[in-house]
């Protein structure tokens, strides 16, 4: 399922004025309560094994030709929006603007299912699609 995502993770090879030029995005969570135990795997900072950024294309340049809305995998299993391993929400926001490495983004989307937050995660999420 496409859903659109904005990303704020400005040293990322696929982000180009916070949206993601990837195709497909995967989002590590595991067995997490909370969206700050989240991260963007797809995440690369820019120029190295051949990746050009799209960032380093001239100002002429149509980019909205290069936005598209990726698929998005997910395995935080204990996220609402996530069915079999793909997320189902209709926005994804995914932090990290001073990330370097995928671990230091953050899944600004994820929710927990009914029942699943822990105390000292409970008011981790901050973010919901009612704010997009």
């Amino acid at each position: 399922m496409e859903v659109e995502l904005k990303c704020a993770a400005e040293k990322c090879v696929f982000n180009l004025k916070e949206y993601c030029t990837a195709p497909e995005i995967q989002v590590n969570g595991e067995d997490t309560m909370g969206g700050r135990f989240t991260y963007c795997d797809t995440f690369s900072e820019g120029d190295k094994d051949g990746e050009v950024s799209l960032r380093q294309l001239d100002k002429n340049t149509n980019y909205h030709y290069f936005i598209a809305d990726p698929e998005v995998a997910c395995s935080a299993h204990n996220c609402i929006y996530n069915e079999g391993e793909e997320c189902h929400a209709p926005h994804v926001k995914i932090l990290g603007a001073i990330a370097t490495v995928p671990i230091q983004t953050e899944c600004q989307t994820f929710f927990p299912r009914e029942g699943q937050t822990s105390s000292d995660e409970q008011n981790d999420s901050t973010y919901s699609v009612q704010d997009y």
